[in-house]
């Protein structure tokens, strides 16, 4: 490669008009609000009432249990994960297949509030997604305790 004097006078080609500027970006507007936070919480409730099946058939394949008191220990773990607190000691067992199980079922019900998108208008052009909010998050689990709570009154 040969070494050249800077030349003060070069002059690179005018390529606004073939490469245009990104559209000026807007910042985003705040998070769309839930309208019905209720009815979302039972759609949601739902579908992590549908998880749990799946895990109580795998567990009654194997011989084992998946009962009601199990069931609220996920729970119990979930909203502490959800405040920040350590969930480890609410899924703990005597019996390993118990813990694990109920291990298994929380980190499956853990990663729903990343798999359930909402949508916000940042402008008419363009949709974020985002996942669930904390808060909404937590009155999902509480809707989720509530149903696991009245199936057993319900005789379920």
């Amino acid at each position: 490669m040969e070494n050249r004097p800077a030349d003060q006078n070069l002059r690179l080609p005018d390529i606004s008009e073939k490469f245009p500027l990104m559209p000026e970006i807007t910042p985003p507007k705040a998070a769309q609000e839930i309208e019905d936070r209720k009815g979302e919480a039972k759609r949601i409730t739902k579908r992590l009432l549908a998880i749990i099946a799946d895990h109580h058939s795998s567990a009654d394949h194997i011989g084992v249990a998946l009962d009601q008191q199990m069931l609220l220990k996920v729970v119990a773990a979930l909203e502490a994960e959800a405040r920040n607190e350590d969930p480890r000691p609410l899924l703990q067992d005597d019996d390993p297949v118990s813990a694990y199980l109920m291990g298994a079922l929380y980190e499956e019900l853990l990663e729903e509030p990343s798999n359930i998108l909402f949508t916000t208008q940042v402008n008419p052009d363009t949709i974020r997604y985002e996942a669930m909010e904390v808060k909404f998050w937590q009155e999902c689990l509480a809707e989720l305790r509530q149903q696991l709570e009245g199936t057993a009154a319900g005789g379920q």
